[in-house]
């Protein structure tokens, strides 16, 4: 197992953000069923068994980041974390990065923008950040006072509020941006792999400088920038101390993760639910639409059909409902894979076979009929009970990714967004 380790780990050494951004599972065999393939993933990665998972890899990682190319003279990441600036016109400033920009209320003394928590989930739950004039100035002695309130790291993070409750204080660096923003989306099996790839010396914890190197190597794929080390930030405060010697575990990793992931969902579920139990069909309708490339117009047109169709049988979705179906979207590329397989069986995406698909790819969950229904009622345009798979699939990998996900191309207006959904059935027909 340790050789395999190694020379997995040896095919990524300049890019370990590739195992990172893992979609589900490691799909690149055929005569398999999609059971079978969830058993080979461990095997796929303990044996290395084809480059083709690794170009998959890739694929997914550039449809979230896009694809930057590292120059070779700030290939290394220093002790000191120092890149050397390389000049991007803007207009190539890649998606995170400019919601980075849009969102970070702090600069630091060396120019460089910085997030508070705050700051860190309204970019990923909202469109615009709250009104502010200007940004606030740190220096080195403020981020005693910033951090002051950062906890230490828990065995298990039952609260799901750490970055709520920190608030406005705390700092976070664009790479640790980028790191929770690919930790959005990921499994558990992801978060594993992830975990295996920071722990460069197989000791089973993980030290501040394997992660600064693995946050600075996903940063440098969204946008090759400089960046000037910041004596601490909160997660690094938080994952090793202070002083920067602690180690974090996987358990405690995960868990963070886990956290991470449940904390964003309940503040999108608590914006509509206002202290109610559930939410109602059409804002979880809403909440799905809002980071897709389906245009505002068409998008009224969605909810419209929704509304004076699904009124009489709506029930509302709870939060277990809500963070469930989510979970299930980080697994969106398992779902494509069976959907095909249905496919070639001459079966179309109606509401059996799409049950089917989620019980396979959530391991035998029921979907609630609630949240089923509401599906067919915003995406069948055509009301005939079925829906475009591709078109369905690249609409719900939007969604999951939050408006991070990369297009080489903008879609604008309806046409646009015809055009996406054509490219969409190309990149899925290639695949």
């Amino acid at each position: 197992m340790a050789s395999h380790s190694r020379n997995l780990r040896k095919l990524i050494t300049s890019d370990w953000s590739k195992v990172f951004a893992v979609g589900g599972s490691f799909v690149v065999a055929s005569g398999y069923s999609l059971e079978r393939l969830r058993e080979k993933d461990s095997e796929v990665f303990a044996q290395n068994s084809t480059f083709a998972s690794l170009t998959r890899l890739k694929r997914q990682f550039v449809s979230i980041f896009g694809d930057v190319n590292i120059h070779a003279e700030s290939a290394q990441v220093s002790e000191n974390r120092r890149v050397k600036k390389v000049d991007k016109p803007s207009q190539q400033k890649k998606i995170a990065h400019k919601r980075f920009e849009k969102f970070a209320s702090l600069e630091y003394t060396n120019g460089e923008l910085i997030m508070t928590p705050m700051d860190f989930i309204e970019s990923v739950t909202q469109t615009n950040p709250r009104p502010r004039i200007g940004r606030r100035k740190v220096t080195e002695k403020d981020l005693d006072t910033l951090l002051r309130s950062t906890p230490k790291p828990s065995k298990n993070y039952k609260g799901h509020d750490f970055f709520q409750k920190l608030d406005t204080d705390g700092v976070l660096t664009f790479p640790e941006y980028c790191f929770l923003v690919a930790c959005l989306t990921k499994t558990r099996s992801d978060i594993e792999i992830a975990y295996k790839t920071f722990d460069r010396d197989n000791s089973s914890k993980i030290e501040k400088r394997e992660f600064e190197q693995f946050a600075d190597a996903i940063a440098k794929h969204v946008v090759d920038i400089g960046s000037e080390a910041i004596p601490r930030t909160t997660l690094s405060q938080h994952f090793f101390g202070k002083g920067g010697t602690g180690k974090l575990a996987y358990d405690q990793f995960l868990s963070f993760i886990r956290s991470l992931q449940t904390e964003i969902l309940m503040v999108e579920f608590t914006e509509f639910s206002k202290g109610l139990r559930t939410i109602s069909e059409d804002e979880f309708a809403r909440i799905l639409l809002r980071h897709t490339q389906v245009p505002a117009e068409q998008q009224e047109k969605m909810m419209e059909n929704l509304l004076k169709e699904g009124n009489p049988t709506f029930k509302g979705i709870t939060f277990e409902e809500f963070c469930e179906f989510f979970y299930f979207l980080n697994n969106i590329e398992d779902f494509a894979v069976a959907v095909e397989i249905f496919s070639y069986a001459g079966q179309n995406l109606n509401k059996a076979a799409f049950q089917r698909a989620y019980k396979i790819t959530t391991h035998g969950k029921e979907i609630p009929s609630t949240i089923l229904d509401t599906m067919f009622l915003l995406f069948d345009v055509n009301n005939d009970g079925e829906l475009s798979k591709k078109e369905f699939i690249g609409q719900m990998k939007d969604a999951v990714q939050r408006g991070f996900r990369y297009h080489t191309d903008e879609f604008i207006g309806w046409q646009g967004f015809k055009k996406c959904l054509v490219k969409e059935r190309n990149a899925t027909t290639e695949e």
